[in-house]
């Protein structure tokens, strides 16, 4: 995956991207986000699928009985009857936040691996930390009304996100807000433009994984046969041309950052 975010990066409409200390190409990772310094970073959280940074018995509560997190369904399920113990959760993410942060680069916002920091007790915990470390954005999703464009099994998946997202204004107290939105399917320009033309004024961050095929993903991420063609719309001038059309600028994370700082 690293090396199509870099190519969405360099060819397409791609401005930031997230790093994820617990995946196994997060050192090839550091070194291509060395090699492209105006590529804006943020720290992608875990609490699925992949292994913990910190031993797995000292945060028992978060994984299964082969030391891994577990997959969103039974993570779901562990949060639904309050199995997550808070302080596993906040001794894990610090420490994911902590060897990120060592690499020595910036980071600008979190987000996670299937959005569980929008779900309580972790949403507390994410927001407590970004404070900690400095972090000044935090994905969020808002609650709007229906995207056009975006099809019915993505429409859900927004949905069940605005759901969690409900009423953690007040949790967030003192952090930058960018609403994060799904995407259509990739090369369907009909559906692109009635979404890019629906989005509110001001920022909407534009959740992406542009990817090429990678046997260490598979494992990870079921969706990965998509992630290709992701990858060409990303890159493709009909894609830039659309953007035109609906008065879209393009920024990142690291640039509000900086507008609002003055």
């Amino acid at each position: 995956m690293n090396a199509g975010i870099v190519q969405a990066y360099r060819y397409g409409v791609v401005r930031s991207a997230s790093l994820m200390v617990a995946a196994p190409a997060f050192a090839e990772a550091v070194a291509l986000a060395r090699a492209h310094p105006e590529l804006d970073l943020g720290i992608h959280l875990a609490l699925t699928t992949v292994r913990p940074v910190l031993p797995a018995r000292s945060v028992a509560s978060l994984v299964d009985r082969n030391g891994r997190f577990p997959r969103l369904g039974r993570w779901l399920a562990r949060l639904a009857f309050r199995a997550l113990d808070p302080d596993d959760i906040r001794r894990e993410l610090a420490a994911q936040i902590e060897q990120t942060l060592a690499t020595g680069l910036r980071f600008t916002h979190l987000d996670s691996h299937h959005h569980v920091h929008l779900f309580a007790p972790v949403r507390e915990v994410v927001a407590e930390l970004a404070r900690s470390y400095g972090i000044p954005f935090v994905r969020r999703i808002a609650r709007r009304r229906p995207q056009p464009g975006l099809g019915p099994v993505t429409a859900l998946k927004r949905g069940f996100l605005q759901w969690a997202d409900a009423g953690a204004e007040p949790i967030y107290a003192g952090l930058e807000r960018v609403d994060g939105t799904p995407l259509p399917p990739p090369r369907s320009p009909s559906r692109w433009h009635r979404f890019l033309c629906s989005l509110p004024e001001g920022v909407t961050e534009l959740i992406c994984h542009p990817g090429l095929r990678d046997p260490r993903l598979a494992g990870l991420d079921p969706l990965v046969d998509g992630r290709e063609a992701e990858l060409r719309w990303l890159t493709s001038p009909h894609l830039v041309k659309l953007l035109d059309e609906a008065s879209l600028e393009l920024t990142s994370f690291a640039a509000l950052a900086s507008r609002r700082a003055r």
